[in-house]
């Protein structure tokens, strides 16, 4: 009893009482009464008081209260029948009829309780009681059930118990916590979804407690339940994963993380702002086609295929696409819309010069005034020209060339695409640079085998199954500059005679044109800048023979450089650096 003075001209917090307050009984409800003091101060009005008080406050300064009895382990009041259990509760939904007098506020009846609710209890216990909680971190978030056991996530550490050792992750088997692999996780864990016996889990964890996995985690990873084994999700995000959903044999990943990372402790990796899709028969990310800027927090399914994603959204568009979509013939809404299932990353040295391109100026308002014999002079050996543009820089990803061909394994046909990009797939444990192969039926996409393309693709052409590619790039180990030929049907690179490209002096070689000629069916016409095809003098435009594996040249040849080539009949047309386009030609 604490007599507290209303004669205040201000307002004022009184301190009423500092201890503890035990419970007596499992039915214990503390009361606070405001009364008028028995010696009040004051006349009042006419013998009248009136009592004025804007609140009572109840401020918890420690959990660590015993009773005169013995404790009952959990360092609480030790009251017949009370347990204590932390962050986990099981509710039977039969209990809403049968116990109509319990009131959630106390302390719940013995027949409510459930076989799991020995889970926050034996959690609990294991933590170190309720002395333990002095982190406001400290929490259960997600549960999974499997039909061996339930997965506990949070953010949490045990110390004693059947899974003692154990963090952030336990599982719950036959009556007791079990530790899963590695002592758990080192992080955080904010969600999980099972797919079979795979339990994917989200977090800002980065890897297990004992690090097997050497940072590989990065905010998600999968677990299999059979084979107690974590296994990382390439590299992770480069963020906090918030929110886990399954969808059609995909886990979609929801957080505060820009990027899906190519490998640990870096920052290479594709852009994924707060939104990514792991497509779990392929084992790599997905792109959804969708595109998503912000810090996302949570992503479920409604009654309809429709996901519901909900965050601080940035930015959002219906169609996304990493370097490729392909349009098919749709409905009267308009085309179909296809964006590559695979997802393109990073960035890949280059050999060639990336300065800004020059303005040209545009060719087709006088080209039809002028005579062609004033267009086109006859060069001389001396005559100089001033070389073409560099190449337009390409900030990966970038797809900058593309192809078809038809698989005579499968009668599939694939997409090829070539430029500055790189991606990893599933189970190597490097990158593929430069050019993919992608099935459109299982939207997987491979690399090519042996030494990677270290540069920029510009140039694809398929004869078969040869893969000519052309570029500014070299292939380490190999006598290779710009041009390069792979087998398709033997997945392995062609290199028996094939003769580099040699650049001029002071200048490399950039292949931006790889055309088949349409009078022969064994040569192609190769241009771009370079000086001579082995030891042949062919500069800036030649002619290769596919059966005999020659370089011939075109003529006299010419001086300059070359952008791309077109044919007609059966003339092939060079366009050199001074033309920039050709129109109206009669």
């Amino acid at each position: 009893m604490r007599d507290v003075s209303q004669q205040n001209p201000d307002d004022a917090s009184v301190l009423l009482y500092s201890g503890p307050i035990l419970p007596s009984s499992p039915d214990f409800v503390t009361t606070i009464i405001l009364a008028l003091s028995d010696n009040p101060q004051g006349n009042g009005q006419n013998g009248k008081y009136e009592v004025v008080a804007d609140r009572v406050q109840l401020v918890l300064t420690s959990a660590n209260a015993t009773s005169t009895p013995t404790g009952n382990g959990n360092g609480g009041a030790n009251i017949p029948g009370l347990a204590r259990g932390f962050g986990f509760l099981e509710w039977p939904r039969s209990a809403t009829a049968s116990a109509t007098s319990v009131d959630g506020r106390k302390n719940f009846p013995n027949s409510t309780l459930t076989a799991l609710d020995s889970i926050g209890f034996s959690i609990l216990s294991g933590m170190g009681g309720v002395t333990s909680l002095n982190s406001p971190s400290l929490g259960l978030n997600t549960i999974a059930h499997h039909s061996s056991g339930v997965f506990v996530g949070g953010s949490f550490g045990l110390t004693s118990g059947s899974a003692s050792g154990s963090n952030n992750i336990v599982a719950f088997k036959n009556g007791a916590l079990v530790a899963l692999a590695e002592g758990g996780l080192n992080g955080e864990v904010a969600s999980m979804v099972l797919f079979g016996d795979q339990l994917f889990v989200g977090g800002t964890f980065k890897d297990t407690k004992s690090g097997a996995t050497q940072g590989k985690l990065g905010g998600i990873a999968m677990y299999d339940v059979q084979k107690n084994s974590w296994t990382s999700l390439n590299a992770g995000v480069n963020g906090a994963v918030t929110s886990l959903g399954l969808s059609n044999n995909q886990v979609q990943v929801t957080g505060n993380f820009t990027k899906l990372l190519s490998s640990p402790n870096s920052d290479s990796g594709v852009d994924a702002s707060g939104f990514a899709v792991w497509d779990i028969k392929s084992g790599s990310w997905f792109n959804s086609g969708g595109f998503l800027v912000g810090k996302m927090t949570f992503v479920g399914n409604g009654t309809s295929p429709t996901q519901f994603v909900a965050g601080n959204v940035g930015a959002s568009s219906r169609f996304g696409a990493s370097g490729l979509v392909m349009l098919k013939n749709g409905d009267d809404n308009g085309p179909a819309i296809s964006p590559l299932g695979s997802s393109l990353s990073g960035t890949v040295s280059t050999t060639g010069s990336q300065s800004t391109l020059k303005r040209r100026v545009p060719a087709a308002s006088w080209l039809s005034h002028r005579k062609l014999s004033q267009l086109f002079t006859r060069q001389t050996p001396t005559t100089q020209q001033s070389p073409l543009p560099s190449a337009l820089p390409a900030a990966a990803p970038a797809v900058l060339a593309g192809t078809f061909w038809t698989n005579n394994t499968s009668s599939r046909e694939m997409i090829i695409v070539g430029g500055n990009f790189s991606f990893v797939v599933p189970g190597s444990p490097t990158s593929s640079e430069a050019v993919a192969i992608y099935d459109p039926t299982t939207s997987n996409a491979h690399g090519l085998l042996g030494p990677q393309i270290n540069g920029v693709v510009r140039a694809l052409l398929v004869d078969g199954d040869s893969l000519y590619i052309g570029g500014e790039f070299t292939i380490q180990g190999a006598s290779v500059n710009g041009l390069v030929l792979y087998n398709l049907a033997k997945n392995e690179w062609d290199l028996n005679g094939f003769q580099a490209l040699q650049p001029a002096s002071g200048s490399s070689v950039v292949v931006r044109s790889i055309s088949k000629s349409t009078s022969k069916p064994n040569t192609l016409i190769v241009g771009g800048s370079f000086a001579q095809a082995g030891s042949l003098r062919c500069q800036a435009i030649c002619s290769y023979d596919t059966s005999s594996k020659q370089w011939n040249t075109l003529g006299d040849g010419i001086q300059g450089e070359v952008a791309s080539v077109a044919y007609a009949g059966v003339i092939s047309i060079p366009l050199i650096n001074h033309i920039a386009s050709l129109t109206n030609i009669s």
